[in-house]
């Protein structure tokens, strides 16, 4: 079974994230892109990874540049969501939400 085929079934199954590696700490991440829910191509990757991120275990955010405007809010049961700023890529409002 390739690789993609064994994620994919794992993804399927909810297996929980595998234990902790010796030597390896868990991350916070901001994820700048997308919404998760937003129906484009960087949405869709935006849901993969943060899923996969969640699932092992890293505390992730995500600053949307687009989707997302107003208030933040909670996806997929956590996972805070800032909202876009009045730049086309949010960079003058990045550093307040990091």
């Amino acid at each position: 079974m390739s690789n993609r085929a064994t994620r994919r079934q794992m993804a399927k199954a909810k297996v929980p994230a595998p234990p902790q590696a010796e030597g390896v700490t868990r991350q916070r991440v901001l994820w700048a892109s997308n919404a998760p829910f937003s129906a484009t191509g960087y949405g869709v990757q935006t849901a993969q990874v943060v899923e996969r991120l969640t699932r092992d275990r890293h505390e992730v955010a995500i600053a949307c540049n687009y989707g997302l405007q107003g208030a933040e809010t909670v996806w997929n049961g956590g996972v805070k969501m800032y909202p876009c700023g009045v730049s086309g890529y949010s960079d003058d409002i990045m550093n307040a939400h990091a």
